[in-house]
């Protein structure tokens, strides 16, 4: 909803119970005109001292060209730029008679008054030398010559739009609207885009130009090239201060991005410059701080040599089941846990490699090899092998946070959405139940587990019946599918012709959904990560995985070469752990339900999992397939981390006791938590019809009780589960505590009668509420937002009540409440008053 890229702050803990705040928004701009008031004299006038100044600097580089011997018909590389709020007629700056030729044209975001945001028209144009006295005649002719039939000045539009005329920096060159440009004295990756020039031999003529000026400067140039009809795109290696040292070079560009570099990139190098470029990235990279936390990986082991690894990867941080395995990762065929654990610690590893940047680690890796060399476990162990291998660097490191990522999976198992003994234990674990001493919750990433697809026509419907695999279904854990950004399909002549199976931010191929699961169980998985994606032949049914598709990683075997692809749940799997731990990392205070909370908390359906649609355009009835397909969708990192002036993210960690025996000696109910968050009323109120985003998620760990006469029965299942509801517009705090406390003494839930609120809501409190973790999202006007400061956290039934003979009854359950509320632009600042009323500093990012 909102534009959240600006400066960015800390999340806000509040304390329980919270206050009442207020926050004050900046009124709104005023309309967008066409054309700027102007002077038409003096503003002429200016711009023709412009043209003058770049004249005469561009007579001193013909005059030192000359001196050196060098062509002296080179093009100027200029800058249009248009007064913020106002747009550059672009398509008259392309004057192909004359050759001046319009490069790029480029948005940028500026601050107006007030700090609001407005936006700059930038065009690079190339103006060859001696054309300027056409641009000076175009500005001439507006300074002094009517059009006859409109009476209003001669090329008014063009010229009445241009702010500032001056020479382009490389910056110019740089489309890349969503990311900064690249300072970094080091070479890096970039995508350069060349023009064609002009005639039969034009696109050569200025090939040929770019590749000796690269030569002599030393920027290596791929041999891979991309020819379109009115550009050729090379991957290249330079430093900035290399591009700028030729204008000759910068006369052949018409733009620079970040390259879309795949594994395949590096893949198909020998390995000695795989080895060439891995060399190189160490030298950038940073070790772990001592007292880090980590990644610890449930695998096949992991090969703690390979140079990328040992940095954060200490021999005794390596363990497994069975000393008899050894710990290193020597699982046949390839390997599986050295694979992982470059994810783990990177991410992909393309834009590591391929950058030029500093890479400081955050975090460890820990490794537990839970899986045998040659054949599985035995299925029926795997809960207690789970249990023994987590165990392993709790003894080892018992101070370190950590995040388990567990991707062994068993088909064999699933039973839908029942759980299982593994399942079960997994749950336990993250509880830290039946354990002696201070709690012990823990944080879970578990695999959703992998569907073989054969044929393109087998997507997505094999993905929609082939079910989560064991020990997906854990509630406690975050079970994790995959999606896919990756739609480029390199080089590789093999796969000539072939196209992507999956569209971009859809499902990936390999992923496993729950829509075949009795409605009682969670919905799974949690959410969705990057795990590659699969190409379709052109016959349209066989189906193979291009390395220009799946992830760039660390290989097994390093003597054969050090970079592999991989792909899948467990990648995905394994890029969640990475996040959470990042996000634990961050926030050492925070519980692991704080921690998976804020994942959830973050996620956002792409437009593809949303069939084109909108998230406001999708029925209740519809989002129960979108939830048991993607979870809550795709994770965003910044937003888990951050707030911004325009979002703000308040965090809640309580406990409650649900239940309580009474003097009849009868398990009832025993409280509510009723949260007063720091609300705007009179700010919301003020801008009325503002169009704002309230999203909640409630997040805790039950304590399973599994059997075969209770394993249809959710709340036997569970310890306890908690809800969470809202104020509703209109509602008196009076009414709405009265309202949740009838709701909370229910033997048995049953859904909520339809109020005028229930449409705002994404999901709606009966869908909301499966498994041990709820989020929804409300949009409405701020008026209505004004009236829902309240928030409750109320318990339902479970087994601590219903089997009181286990006397459980007087436990106490820990949660997080995470709440954002989100305007529609950064200027609206809503973080500093918010913080400064519930004192705590302002830390920025």
């Amino acid at each position: 909803m909102p534009d959240t890229q600006g400066e960015q702050f800390r999340h806000i803990l509040i304390p329980v119970p919270g206050r009442s705040e207020s926050f004050t928004t900046p009124r709104k701009g005023g309309q967008r005109l066409a054309l700027p008031d102007r002077v038409r004299q003096t503003h002429a006038r200016k711009l023709q001292r412009e043209l003058e100044e770049i004249r005469r600097g561009a007579e001193e580089m013909r005059g030192e060209r000359q001196a050196a011997g060098r062509a002296t018909d080179f093009g100027l590389i200029l800058e249009f730029i248009s007064d913020p709020g106002f747009a550059l007629k672009v398509e008259s700056l392309d004057r192909r008679q004359s050759k001046i030729q319009l490069l790029n044209v480029r948005p940028e975001s500026v601050p107006g008054p007030g700090g609001q945001k407005r936006t700059v028209t930038k065009a690079t144009v190339r103006v060859p030398y001696g054309k300027l006295d056409r641009l000076a005649a175009i500005i001439k002719a507006y300074r002094s010559k009517e059009s006859k039939k409109s009476g209003k000045p001669r090329n008014e539009e063009l010229v009445a739009g241009i702010a500032e005329i001056r020479m382009a920096a490389l910056e110019a060159f740089w489309t890349e609207e969503s990311k900064p440009f690249p300072r970094a004295d080091t070479a890096i990756a970039w995508e350069a885009w060349l023009h064609v020039g002009e005639g039969d031999r034009g696109r050569e003529t200025v090939l040929a130009t770019f590749m000796d000026e690269a030569k002599r400067l030393g920027i290596t140039v791929e041999r891979e090239q991309i020819r379109l009809p009115e550009n050729t795109i090379l991957l290249i290696r330079a430093t900035r201060q290399q591009l700028e040292a030729s204008l000759d070079l910068l006369n052949c560009l018409t733009e620079l991005r970040e390259p879309a570099v795949t594994a395949e990139f590096f893949t198909e190098m020998n390995p000695v410059e795989q080895a060439a470029w891995v060399n190189d990235a160490l030298r950038r990279i940073i070790p772990p701080a001592d007292g880090a936390n980590a990644v610890c990986l449930l695998d096949t082991g992991a090969n703690q040599g390979h140079p990328l690894l040992t940095p954060a990867l200490d021999p005794e941080d390596l363990h497994a089941y069975d000393p008899a395995w050894g710990v290193h990762d020597t699982y046949t065929p390839k390997g599986h846990g050295t694979q992982m654990a470059g994810l783990a610690l990177y991410g992909e590893l393309v834009p590591v490699l391929a950058g030029g940047e500093i890479v400081q680690l955050a975090h460890r890796l820990e490794s537990v090899k839970i899986f045998p060399p040659v054949r599985a476990n035995d299925p029926r162990l795997y809960g207690d092998i789970t249990r023994e291998c987590m165990a392993r660097p709790e003894v080892t490191a018992p101070q370190r946070q950590r995040v388990f990522s567990l991707q062994v999976t068993a088909l064999e198992t699933r039973g839908f959405g029942r759980p299982t003994s593994w399942s079960s234990t997994l749950d336990q674990l993250c509880a830290g139940a039946e354990e002696e001493g201070p709690s012990n919750q823990r944080l879970v990433c578990v695999s959703a587990g992998n569907t073989s697809l054969e044929r393109a026509d087998e997507y997505p419907s094999k993905n929609e019946t082939e079910q989560v695999h064991d020990p997906g279904q854990a509630w406690n854990a975050i079970t994790v599918g995959c999606c896919t950004e990756k739609v480029t399909i390199g080089g590789d002549a093999a796969f000539a012709g072939w196209q992507p199976l999956a569209a971009r931010g859809a499902l990936g191929p390999s992923s496993t959904t729950s829509i075949v699961w009795d409605d009682q169980w969670p919905f799974k998985p949690d959410v969705v990560m990057e795990g590659g994606n699969k190409a379709v032949n052109p016959d349209g049914n066989s189906v193979d995985t291009p390395d220009s598709l799946q992830l760039l990683t660390t290989n097994t075997d390093i003597r054969a070469r050090l970079l592999t692809t991989t792909g899948d749940t467990s990648a995905a799997t394994v890029l969640a752990a990475r996040m959470a731990a990042i996000i634990q990392g961050e926030y050492p205070r925070f519980w692991p339900e704080t921690v998976r909370a804020l994942m959830i908390h973050s996620a956002r359906w792409t437009r593809a999992m949303l069939d084109g649609r909108a998230a406001g355009d999708i029925g209740k009835d519809e989002w129960r397939e979108v939830l048991r397909r993607y979870g809550y969708g795709l994770p965003n990192l910044g937003d888990a981390l951050r707030s911004a002036r325009n979002s703000v993210t308040l965090i809640c960690q309580d406990e409650i006791q649900p239940f309580m025996l009474d003097e009849d000696r009868q398990v009832k109910t025993n409280e509510l938590r009723l949260h007063e968050l720091p609300w705007p009323r009179d700010v919301l109120l003020l801008h009325g019809t503002l169009d704002v985003e309230m999203r909640v998620t409630l997040s805790y760990f039950i304590e399973p009780n599994p059997g075969p006469r209770l394993s249809n029965n959710r709340y036997r299942y569970s310890s306890c589960g908690l809800r969470f509801d809202v104020r509703r517009p209109a509602e008196s705090e009076v009414e709405f505590r009265s309202r949740i406390n009838e709701e909370a003494r229910k033997e048995d839930e049953s859904p909520v009668p339809s109020d005028p609120d229930s449409d705002m809501w994404c999901l709606g409190f009966n869908l909301r509420h499966r498994g041990s973790i709820h989020s929804d999202i409300w949009r409405g006007t701020a008026a209505d937002l004004a009236e829902k400061n309240h928030i409750a956290v109320f318990p339902v039934s479970g087994w601590w009540r219903l089997r009181k003979h286990l006397k459980m009854y007087d436990r106490r359950l820990r949660y997080s409440l995470v709440v954002t509320i989100r305007a529609p632009e950064q200027t609206v600042d809503i973080y500093t008053p918010i913080v400064t009323q519930v004192s705590v500093p302002v830390t920025v990012a």
